[in-house]
């Protein structure tokens, strides 16, 4: 491994930012029609591609000098409420702002606002983890994800 677990920490927290603060600039893929978003810091790069917007799902891929290190896959939905997807959606990148140092891949463990609550239960490192989040709205569940992922590409003269 060409950089360190923390440096890769550092960088994700960073480059995920945008995209949880509402500030990232997202492009359309012509060819297939994914909604993208990317974020470049020296070495480091990372592109989400994902469609749809309700329900969604997506790959997030970081690379270190050009090469895919880490990867995660996600698929989410919104379920009845009162509130517009966009809403719940809005919910959740402020839970996003908060990820914890450890993990931080998605979002805290909990993360409250009004009567929305946010919860993220994972497994494992940010090596080789899964998980699942949700967001309640006085109780009762109206949005789930459920998302895995980790190194990939880490031993030579392995692949196709």
């Amino acid at each position: 491994m060409d950089f360190s677990l923390p440096d890769l920490k550092k960088y994700m927290v960073k480059a995920q930012a945008p995209h949880a603060f509402g500030t990232a600039e997202v492009t359309k893929d012509a060819d297939n029609g994914a909604w993208i978003i990317a974020h470049t810091d020296g070495d480091w790069s990372l592109k989400d591609s994902f469609y749809g917007g309700q329900p969604y799902g997506g790959q997030e891929t970081i690379f270190y000098k050009g090469k895919a290190v880490w990867i995660m896959v996600y698929y989410g939905r919104v379920y009845d409420t009162k509130l517009s997807a966009n809403d719940v959606y809005d919910f959740l990148r402020k839970a996003l702002q908060h990820p914890p140092k450890a993990r931080p891949y998605r979002g805290p463990a909990s993360f409250t606002e009004a009567n929305l609550t946010y919860k993220n239960i994972s497994q494992g490192e940010i090596d080789e983890f899964s998980g699942e989040e949700m967001i309640l709205e006085g109780g009762t569940e109206i949005y789930s994800a459920v998302y895995f992922g980790g190194l990939v590409d880490q031993s030579s003269g392995v692949g196709y």
